[in-house]
């Protein structure tokens, strides 16, 4: 498993440092995936032995059990990052900077909305009026016209209540 981790960090590694285009794109997300699912493995591989060892050894070794599950979180933590230029950087402050950027950058959109445009395309059918009459606050006779309208052995809502419910309550 080890292996397999640090081949998909070197392929991650490479396809950062290469061309950025859409096929090196889908593979960076496809082997970050990968990535992440083998750490998944791994860790539950660790727990399950620390646990299984700690059963076994008991209480005799606890500062050895918290040592090594300390170890193991620090295994997981990111003591540097290269920023897009290419530039490493271990300050922490820098380090969030850099992933904050990154995401955002990636999850911004590219497409230039302009919303005009394609609107004459969408036949009205809500007119002035009717928009005025169904933004106004629901009455009390309205909501009482709609109870007299339920049937009264079907359950509407997602609780399930039915209309005999609401007209006995």
């Amino acid at each position: 498993m080890k292996y397999k981790i640090k081949g998909l960090e070197k392929e991650i590694s490479k396809l950062m440092d290469g061309l950025k285009n859409e096929s090196s794109m889908s593979l960076l997300k496809h082997a970050r995936g990968k990535l992440g699912h083998f750490y998944d493995v791994e860790e539950k591989y660790w727990a399950l032995r620390v646990r299984s060892q700690w059963l076994k050894e008991g209480d005799r070794n606890t500062h050895y059990f918290h040592v090594r599950a300390s170890g193991y979180r620090k295994k997981n933590s990111i003591e540097r990052l290269k920023d897009a230029h290419g530039d490493w950087h271990d300050n922490k402050e820098e380090i969030f900077n850099i992933a904050w950027n990154y995401f955002n950058d990636f999850f911004k959109t590219s497409i230039n909305l302009d919303i005009d445009s394609g609107l004459h395309f969408v036949p009205v059918c809500i007119d002035e009026d009717l928009n005025r009459r169904l933004n106004e606050e629901i009455t009390d006779e309205e909501i009482l016209m709609a109870f007299k309208q339920m049937d009264l052995h079907k359950a509407l809502g997602i609780d399930e209540l039915s209309g005999s419910f609401f007209k006995d309550h």
